[in-house]
């Protein structure tokens, strides 16, 4: 429905007024934890001022603070593109790419991610190899922080990889490569950053008949061999009293695919309903962390964020659920601790390709089809993956654009910054975005059509014709 006309010099406060009613009742909840992180870690830099001075500047700010707030520069318009399924695709919008601190981003960059290690899963598995989830974690102290955690965690694994006895278990089972995730919660004793690593093993190269061994055995073969070298590298860097525990520092299970993981490990499905993972596969567990909640008193990042912004439970409502309370204060010093210590830090890896003395060897992506790995900017960017068997081309054939508007960047400045992200927010649901435009008062008028047979539009705002102009 198009709004009543205003007055010049009440457009300011007609459109604001607009604009909180929208954002409190359509705004997806994880446009609203982006806000949230963008309140909290505005004029907070992740590096001390030295660091800066060191670094050309570099770091002086979170990108996740102008998240889809601005344009890019020198850009003189920023383009919808509207795909068959209803997506929408933008053009010209800064996009910060966080997986760690932004929920927009973290939830396509995850989507991308989660089909990749879903595809590895069901391509292995189609292949006759063996795919293995391990986890691996240590005991952690309420006074570290999460920056001194993450390290640490980081040369635990790495004196891991160096040990011997390590690379020659691995090798004795056919170990092909991996995929590495790192997770953050925080509970009673402080951070928690903890490893999901995906095995694949092929039993043709094995030296051990592990395709005999069964379920359990086979799980119980390798923690016993894995966790002694787990326990030594960690005992390494966090000291004698800080070294992992069998019962907790590791844990190992088949992964039998994507899609059957629960039917067939039915030892797991009471904890995983508990825990509300109803249908949640190794894909999901490596990748999905803004579905995922803190449970036994833990809490993820996502869940400290919205009590640090002042917008989440109040401290007697927690403890009334029986949680683990947090004050606002507490909760904010939480998350400036938590945004620093996973500054620049990678979230997936896999097994790269590397050249032996006998040649080329593939990695894991090109020896399963996975394809290139865009970056997380790439992916938040709207930027398609696509496969060792696909072309962009082909991918975009299966989504095509049926409509594209161009919308003014004096129009959208004269409105004020929080608009865009608003336009954002609600453009992310079903509806058409030239319905929105429409509806928000902007002048379509249609340009020749694009090439690939696409119409397209320019937008500009009534009251930039009008020449109205906002204080």
């Amino acid at each position: 429905m198009r709004r009543a006309p205003t007055p010049a010099g009440n457009l300011a406060i007609s459109r604001e007024a607009a604009l909180v009613e929208r954002s409190s009742s359509v705004a997806k909840p994880l446009s609203l934890l982006r806000r949230a992180a963008a309140k909290v870690l505005k004029g907070n830099a992740p590096r001390t001022q030295e660091e800066r001075d060191d670094a050309d500047g570099a770091g002086s700010w979170y990108p996740v603070c102008a998240c889809t707030q601005s344009h890019h520069r020198n850009a003189s318009s920023v383009t919808a593109l509207q795909r068959a399924s209803g997506a929408k695709t933008w053009a010209g919008i800064m996009t910060c790419g966080s997986v760690w601190l932004c929920a927009t981003c973290a939830q396509k960059i995850e989507k991308v991610r989660g089909d990749e290690v879903c595809r590895l899963i069901e391509t292995a598995r189609a292949r006759g190899m063996i795919v293995v989830m391990m986890t691996h974690t240590f005991p952690h102290k309420i006074a570290d922080s999460c920056k001194d955690s993450m390290d640490g965690l980081s040369e635990a694994l790495r004196k891991m990889r160096q040990r011997g006895g390590y690379q020659r278990f691995r090798k004795s089972l056919g170990f092909v490569g991996l995929v590495r995730s790192t997770e953050v919660t925080y509970g009673f004793n402080g951070w928690h950053p903890h490893v999901h690593e995906l095995w694949v093993l092929d039993p043709v190269e094995s030296s051990i008949a592990i395709t005999d061994l069964g379920q359990t055995n086979l799980e119980e073969l390798i923690a016993c061999k894995v966790f002694p070298q787990w326990e030594a590298a960690a005992r390494a860097i966090f000291g004698e009293n800080r070294a992992p525990t069998r019962a907790h520092g590791l844990d190992v299970s088949l992964v039998w695919s994507a899609n059957d993981y629960l039917a067939k490990c039915p030892d797991r499905v009471a904890r995983l309903n508990e825990a509300g993972k109803t249908r949640w596969g190794a894909d999901a567990e490596m990748t999905k962390t803004t579905a995922k909640k803190g449970r036994r008193g833990s809490r993820t990042f996502w869940d400290i964020l919205p009590i640090a912004a002042g917008e989440g439970p109040s401290f007697d409502e927690q403890k009334s659920a029986k949680q683990f309370a947090l004050t606002v204060e507490h909760a904010r010093h939480l998350v400036l601790d938590y945004a620093r210590g996973t500054w620049r830090k990678r979230r997936m890896y896999w097994t790269p390709a590397r050249t032996t003395k006998d040649g080329y060897v593939e990695g894991l992506r090109h020896r399963f089809d996975i394809g290139e790995e865009l970056t997380d900017e790439q992916i938040a960017d709207g930027e398609l993956p696509m496969t060792g068997l696909q072309s962009k081309e082909e991918l975009k054939k299966r989504d095509p654009v049926v409509a594209a508007v161009e919308f003014c960047i004096f129009s959208l400045a004269g409105l004020g910054r929080p608009y865009l992200a608003d336009l954002l927010d609600r453009a992310a649901g079903s509806h058409s975005i030239i319905d929105i435009a429409r509806g928000d008062g902007w002048q379509l008028e249609r340009l020749a059509d694009h090439p690939d047979g696409y119409r397209r539009f320019s937008a500009i705002h009534s009251f930039a014709r009008g020449g109205g102009r906002l204080q």
